[in-house]
This record gives C-alpha cells, sequence and structure tokens, in this order.
C-alpha cells in the first residue's frame, strides 16, 4: 500500500474538491471506527481503489488499497464484528473480479488490510453487485 497523495483543492468554504475526474467515490463507510464515514475512490482509467479518512469534510489521511483494473468494491460492511476506539464497527472491503468472478472479502483496520481472502471462486451465475 502507498501512501495517496492529496489529490484536492480547498475551497474558499473550505470543502475538499477533488482535481482529478478519473477518480470517482464508489462507496462510503467509517473504516476506523471513528463514528466518521470515510471516502472509497476509484480511477476508472488505472483501476486503482483508495481510501480516505474523513473528518467532516476535511481530509485527514489516505492510501491506494489496490491497483488491479479487474477488481472493483462491492460492498463495504462489517464482516467480523470489530469496533474502532470509538466503539463503532470499522468497515470492511467486498471485492468482485468483474472478468472471473471471484469475491473476496478483506478485513479492514482503518486503510490497512487486516486479514480477509477469497470467498467464492468464479460464478457466472452470481449476478454482479
Amino acid at each position: 500500500m502507498t501512501e495517496c497523495e492529496p489529490w484536492y483543492v480547498h475551497t474558499r468554504s473550505g470543502f475538499p474538491l477533488l482535481a482529478i475526474p478519473e477518480w470517482q467515490v464508489v462507496h462510503t463507510g467509517d473504516f476506523n471506527g471513528d463514528g466518521k464515514s470515510d471516502l472509497v475512490w476509484r480511477n476508472r482509467i488505472t483501476g486503482e481503489v483508495a481510501i480516505w479518512q474523513m473528518d467532516g469534510t476535511t481530509f485527514v489521511n489516505g492510501t491506494i488499497v489496490l491497483n488491479l483494473i479487474d477488481w472493483q468494491v462491492a460492498k463495504v460492511g462489517n464482516f467480523n464484528g470489530d469496533l474502532g476506539p470509538a466503539g463503532k464497527p470499522k468497515q470492511d472491503l467486498l471485492w468482485r473480479n468483474s472478468r472471473i468472478g471471484q469475491h473476496a472479502i478483506w478485513l479492514m483496520d482503518g486503510y490497512a488490510l487486516a486479514g480477509g481472502g477469497i470467498v467464492l471462486y468464479g460464478a457466472p451465475w452470481w449476478a454482479a453487485p
């Protein structure tokens, strides 16, 4: 995993504005259990996926967590029931490989991978989430 460069500029109101149009928010979730939503970004050209930890409308920290075009975040959820320091659930990632149909769960600790693995090996009969 590599650190994200702060690919944003602040408007006068203080709200971050992403400066690169290829990046799109694909999910939100509280990945560190602080009770505040974080952002999951995906670069539609390169397939890079990044998580930005947020404090309201302020970027705190972020990193690229995956750089493979075929894998996309299908869902965000707390798959192992863990809690953060504020007693709030920490979200994890369910990935889907759009080419071969595999699904994998990454148990997250903030934006760091804490564990997980493939949960389904190829399933053309399972529709994309």
